[in-house]
């Protein structure tokens, strides 16, 4: 039986097209347990860093709290060591993401994944109910048809760039286009430097950058556009429940 303090999450996918389950912790210094096994390593890390970093006046090169002034003082090594340990027990079961504080663990195996409360009882674990493939659904009456997604890239080449750039420039108040703000941001007022390269190239592009349009002809132009870069259109309707 599924637990009761279970979220269900109504979602056009399951989480990274494949999991149905999420839980979600967060552990001060989680972000620094990539590559690592065991609290020997984690502590081997976490000196080299506080060796390298010291000499700034702080641990971590973008101290993303304020009140983390000494970061890495904060890291409860206890916990560190319970995660690690359960990490590499179920590796072969659950993905993991980790970033700064926060661990996302995917899978399909709910019983296991709920013993992470044995070492994180605040762990918020959710499950994706997919109502309808493909489709996003909204409280509202959505003003457009159809979403389409920018496929996450770590290095995107300058052609790409530049054709973005222009197209979010040309369309950003354009009313047969939604282009979310964040795009926006992300290519208008680009800067350049001495030896040519916008400071987009080479840049991750995030998964969450989206376009909204109301005819279907337009996925084909944005794809003429964007080859390769674009994710699977969206159907967007209002929530059946509200």
């Amino acid at each position: 039986m599924v637990s009761s303090k279970l979220k269900v999450e109504n979602r056009p996918t399951l989480f990274l097209h494949k999991y149905e389950y999420r839980a979600a912790i967060r552990i001060v210094g989680a972000g620094w347990c990539h590559h690592t096994d065991t609290i020997e390593q984690y502590k081997d890390k976490i000196e080299r860093i506080k060796e390298f970093w010291q000499p700034h006046g702080t641990y971590m090169p973008f101290p993303y709290r304020a009140e983390y002034t000494n970061y890495l003082d904060n890291v409860d090594l206890k916990i560190i060591d319970l995660y690690l340990k359960w990490k590499k027990e179920h590796k072969e079961l659950f993905s993991f993401r980790q970033e700064y504080d926060r661990v996302s663990i995917f899978g399909n195996h709910f019983k296991k994944l709920e013993t992470i409360k044995d070492i994180y009882p605040k762990a918020k674990l959710t499950h994706a109910r997919v109502l309808e493939a493909d489709t996003l659904y909204f409280k509202k009456d959505p003003k457009f048809n159809y979403r389409v997604y920018i496929k996450p890239k770590h290095n995107t080449s300058n052609d790409f760039c530049n054709t973005m750039a222009q197209f979010v420039e040309k369309n950003k108040d354009n009313p047969n286009y939604k282009i979310s703000a964040a795009l926006v941001r992300r290519f208008c007022n680009r800067k350049q430097t001495a030896s040519g390269m916008t400071l987009m190239q080479g840049r991750m592009l995030h998964g969450s950058y989206y376009i909204d349009y109301n005819e279907s002809s337009t996925e084909m132009y944005l794809h003429i556009l964007f080859p390769d870069m674009l994710g699977k259109p969206h159907n967007c309707k209002k929530h059946p429940n509200n």
